[in-house]
Formats: structure tokens, sequence, C-alpha cells
């Protein structure tokens, strides 16, 4: 029996930031992508997926700290479309809206800011948020941004940078390691100063027990964190850790830093906590990621955690402040926006989706309660210090296992990382629509 479009019961997938803002940053979903991928071949007849995202394109978020460094890669291996053609097969009776905000959450429907099927008003029967969240500018797009202008955002970086002196990074977490290598790698000869507040790489804030599930992952390895710091330290890259950049109260001198970030200009002094000074031409910000919940906390700040995530339960399902919250429904949540255990990474936005879309599927066939999820105790970390040349050092990676411990990422893992961060295993097989997306698309 055919069902019409109007008698499907909807679930919403909501990728990318949730309201239109010029100043803020929306990468496109890869936890909402991959839970399309899994509902869209499994969910009953009477069901349909749709898919929406606030930009018309996707990055390969991983390769963006090369994009940012190396001339060229920002028309390759980096970015795909986001259309009804590239993520869902031809006749499909799931949908794809992009690029497409959502302007208000309500118990059972969703307001856009496009009218789709004659109206803005969603109706849904199930809605997963998975939003993502956000990095420093240029390492994700700002909202509306057409591709090609992107494109010109990412050229005008690497241009300053290669014309830079002396670059400093601030950031010790995983992206301001690769970029660091990125640079050292590229420009062998410039002058790189990575500055973290932490006194180790990879070290960010201390971890405190999951409430919902009662543990939480171990901090990286610290010998991962020495082995990277020796990497870059061959390389002379100068680690300037357990220190901050003091921001000016007041006016400054011309040879002064004034708190701006990118390109200064000019070699300028600045001074980090603890009184010592450097001379850079160039300050980029990579202090981590920031959860894309600030608009689910418009419609209920008790559903929001202190440190943004969005609180989940068992089910994933969103716990709301109230039975009168907006969503006091059937809402949830997966991903880096999302109150789950484990160190936010693809991998782990992989799994809930994939744990998530399982729950909801046995779920709508069987009519049954959610079952709840099981988070995995695995865990791993792989940083890349920049495209392979003979003789250098790639980066270092380890996977932990429960009973077991820690591992360390074998050298092949590393180089084929270090070649293309695995775009087509992560990225371009996320695309199954009726055209195929390679690395000529970007």
């Amino acid at each position: 029996m055919t069902v019409e479009a109007a008698d499907h019961k909807n679930v919403v997938i909501v990728g990318g930031k949730l309201l239109v803002s010029r100043n803020k940053l929306t990468p496109a979903s890869f936890a909402g992508h991959a839970l399309a991928n899994y509902l869209a071949t499994r969910v009953p007849a009477t069901y349909r997926v749709i898919l929406i995202d606030r930009s018309a394109f996707a990055l390969h978020a991983p390769a963006m700290v090369r994009a940012i460094v190396v001339p060229g890669t920002e028309s390759r291996n980096l970015t795909a479309p986001i259309t009804q053609e590239t993520v869902f097969p031809a006749n499909s009776r799931h949908r794809v809206l992009a690029p497409v905000a959502v302007r208000e959450l309500s118990r059972t429907s969703v307001t856009l800011d496009t009218e789709f099927e004659g109206s803005t008003e969603l109706p849904f029967d199930k809605c997963i948020i998975a939003t993502g969240a956000t990095q420093p500018h240029p390492l994700r797009q700002l909202a509306g941004t057409s591709l090609e202008d992107y494109r010109v955002i990412l050229r005008h970086t690497q241009e300053e940078l290669a014309a830079a002196k002396s670059v400093i990074v601030v950031g010790g977490g995983g992206s301001g390691v690769e970029i660091a290598g990125e640079l050292s790698a590229h420009y062998p000869d410039k002058k790189v100063t990575l500055v973290h507040s932490r006194t180790r790489l990879l070290q960010t804030a201390s971890q405190s027990t999951n409430k919902t599930w009662g543990f939480s992952y171990s901090p990286i390895p610290e010998r991962l964190s020495s082995s990277l710091e020796e990497q870059l330290t061959r390389r002379g890259v100068d680690l300037a850790l357990g220190e901050r950049l003091v921001f000016p109260s007041g006016p400054v001198q011309d040879t002064e830093w004034d708190g701006t970030h990118s390109s200064l200009g000019q070699l300028k002094t600045v001074t980090l906590s603890s009184g010592r000074t450097i001379e850079a031409d160039y300050v980029l910000i990579s202090t981590g990621n920031i959860p894309n919940s600030s608009f689910v906390a418009s419609a209920d700040s008790g559903a929001v955690s202190d440190a943004g995530y969005i609180i989940v339960d068992h089910t994933l399902r969103v716990v709301p402040s109230s039975t009168e919250s907006p969503l006091a429904g059937e809402y949830y949540s997966i991903g880096d926006v999302a109150a789950t255990p484990g160190r936010k990474a693809a991998s782990t936005a992989n799994m809930e989706a994939t744990a998530l879309g399982k729950l909801l599927v046995a779920h709508l066939t069987s009519g049954k309660e959610m079952g709840q999820y099981s988070p995995t105790r695995m865990s791993g970390a792989v940083i890349c210090l920049g495209q392979p040349h003979e003789g250098t050092d790639l980066g270092a990676g380890v996977y932990s296992f429960p009973w077991i411990g820690d591992v360390a990422a074998p050298q092949w893992i590393l180089r084929r990382m270090a070649k293309d961060y695995f775009v087509n295993q992560t990225f371009f097989a996320r695309f199954v629509g009726e055209r195929k997306i390679g690395p000529e698309d970007g």
C-alpha cells in the first residue's frame, strides 16, 4: 500500500545549528546524518525521515586542520553538498531540508524558517537534536556562508599563514596539536608556538562522573601526550604549557598585541600568564568545541547542563525541567551536543547514532517501550601531525579497552590518517544518495 506524504509520521533529525545567525558557526551534523542513514532503510513504511540542516554543504571536520594551512586542500577531500540527491536514494520517501533552520521547538512540532509542504510548522512523531558543536572560525563555516565564499576564506587564511613569520596556536587539545603539526610539516622553518593552559597536551578540563550513566571515560593517557610533545619539540615547535595569553585591559602600543586574532599585520609582543613574551604576527585560536545547545536552552534552560550539553536519560531522550516544558515530548539528542559519556569524536557520534537508531526502530516496529542505551567503554584517540614525509614523525594514537588497557595505534593507521584523514571511509561513505560524492566534489 502506498502511503501519501501527508499521512506519513515524521522522524525529524535536526543537524547543524538551530537558529539562523550570521555570527554563529554551523557545522553539518555527523551524528544526525549517520542516524538518517540508519533509519532510512529500517523504519516502518508509515514513517519517513526528515533531515534538517542549516548548511547547504557538509565539512569533513577532521581535515579542517589541514585545509586552513595547505594550499589546494580547500577544494579536495573536504566538502560535500547536502541535498536530496546526495543523501537519499532516488524515489525515496525521506526528505532533506537544507539550508533550512529551525526557529522554534514545540511539544509535537518544530517551526522552520522556510515553508515545507505549504507550512513552516513541521509536526513530528520523534525529533532528534544532533546539532553538534562549534569551533572557532575558520575551522567551521559561518551561518549562511556559501561553499565558494568559504573556500575564499580558507584560501585567505592559507595565504596569511604562509606569509606569517611567527604563529601562536592557542589550545593544546586535538585540533590545536594537529594544526601545529600541519604548520610544522608544511612550513618547517616557520616559528610555531603552541600555548596550552594545562601542563600537558590533550589535557583538558577535569572530567566528572556522568550523572545518568554513573561513570566517565578516563583522561587521555599521559604517554600519548608525551609522545606528541616529543615529536613537536623535535620539529622545533615551542610548547608553552601551563600558560595562557594575557589579554590587554587597556590601550596598547603599536608593537604590543591588542587581543585580536588571525593576522596581526606585523610582529607584536604577546604576553603569557607567566610573564614570558613572544613575538608573533599571527594568533590562531583553537580552544575546543562548544555544544550547539543555546536554542534548546532558550526553550528550556533546565534541559541543558552547566557545561552546555543537552541532558538525556538512558533512552537518549531529552530530560525536560518540567512536564510543562516544550521538550516534554518525543525529543532525543546524540553527538557532540548531548550529555552522553565518552570523548566527543566522530566515532562516538557514529556509535550513538547506531544505538539510537536500533532503539527507535525496535520501538516503532513493536510499539513497545524504548529500550536503553548501553555505551561502550572502549575509546580511542589518534592525532596526526601533518602529511608524512620520509623520516618525519607521523603523530601518535592510543586505543583503550576494558580489562586490557591502552594499546598504541599502529603506524599504518597513522600513515593512513595522515594521507587524507580517512575521508573515503568516514565522510564520502555517509552520502548514499543517487548522486555519488567523491574527491572532485571538494
